[in-house]
């Protein structure tokens, strides 16, 4: 083949490879657009959504911390824990600990359950399960999606499995919040609104057989 013929089937590719894109996008827009109706209508933030021939897609919130005032978080926020926690680049751009990034998020977004334990849940949603089981659930559960459904499934199958999941999450949320701040603080919640932004997206990740 000659260069002039493979510039022009690279270049063809190329084109062919702009339409997909485009096809993707479009299509994941759409499906993000159809998972964000299954979180209202569940009252969830993540979930797992099934097509054919093993393919799948795991729809969460993605969620983007921006600070606009790190003069005046330092009023609001013990100052060491901030320079502990936060690393301030010379071009004005932060690096937050990623667990520290996480509480603020949760704190943010009131996401998180105080009054219910992972054992009261497991009580509760569970009872079908003998003590054994119930036990280990209670100490393996870790409030991550994807393994605490691998770990349920193993016991539960007859059932859709997301809200407990949510409230597993949102329990665990709270040890991870109040690590950190005082979640009865309402003046310090809504001054850290002022001070940060939260950008929120769904997130796609699709799973599928390669051909």
């Amino acid at each position: 083949m000659n260069i002039k013929a493979t510039i022009d089937e690279l270049a063809e590719l190329k084109q062919q490879g702009k339409l997909i894109k485009d096809k993707i996008d479009l299509k994941t827009k759409e499906l993000q657009e159809q998972c964000i109706s299954v979180f209202e209508d569940k009252n969830i933030k993540t979930t797992e959504v099934y097509g054919t021939n093993n393919n799948s897609a795991i729809a969460t919130y993605s969620q983007k911390v921006e600070i606009l005032n790190y003069q005046a978080l330092e009023n609001i926020i013990d100052k060491n824990l901030l320079s502990e926690k936060i690393e301030r680049r010379q071009e004005i751009k932060y690096d937050i600990d990623e667990k520290f990034k996480e509480a603020i998020i949760i704190f943010y977004t009131n996401d998180y359950m105080k009054d219910l334990t992972i054992e009261e849940l497991v009580k509760i949603e569970f009872s079908e399960l003998d003590n054994k089981v119930q036990n280990l659930l209670m100490k393996k559960l870790k409030g991550n999606y994807k393994a605490d459904k691998k770990l349920l499934r193993k016991y539960i199958s007859d059932k859709d499995l997301d809200v407990e999941l949510f409230t597993i999450n949102k329990i665990k949320n709270y040890d991870k919040v109040k690590a950190f701040f005082n979640v009865d603080d309402k003046e310090l919640k809504e001054n850290l609104k002022r001070y940060i932004s939260l950008d929120e997206t769904v997130k796609i990740t699709i799973k599928y057989e390669d051909l």
